[in-house]
């Protein structure tokens, strides 16, 4: 895990890699932040061996509205907190190409 993020933003990617956990066995499954988002976004909620409850999604549109970020693995910079708006275009034009 990133020592770079704030205590927050740290506690989404927590919250995330948990969810990984529990659905995969695996601390951040490829995709896993795109995965989420669609969930939060009324998506099936179904990862994996998991069920994500609703308090896991509320959980993380709390910590998303406390940072105002969401968070992505990159092979460099590990866990890295993404501004919501730039976020939302990365998200977007992704789901456009699939």
């Amino acid at each position: 895990m990133r020592t770079d993020l704030d205590m927050n933003q740290l506690l989404l990617a927590e919250v995330m890699s948990g969810i990984s956990e529990k659905g995969f066995y695996a601390g951040w499954m490829q995709d896993l932040e795109y995965d989420l988002w669609r969930i939060i976004n009324g998506g099936e909620t179904r990862y994996g061996h998991h069920d994500v409850t609703q308090a896991e999604i509320e959980a993380l549109r709390y910590w998303v509205r406390q940072c105002g970020c969401w968070i992505v693995f990159d092979n460099d910079t590990e866990e890295t907190a993404i501004a919501l708006d730039t976020w939302k275009e990365m998200f977007t034009k992704r789901e456009t190409i699939r």
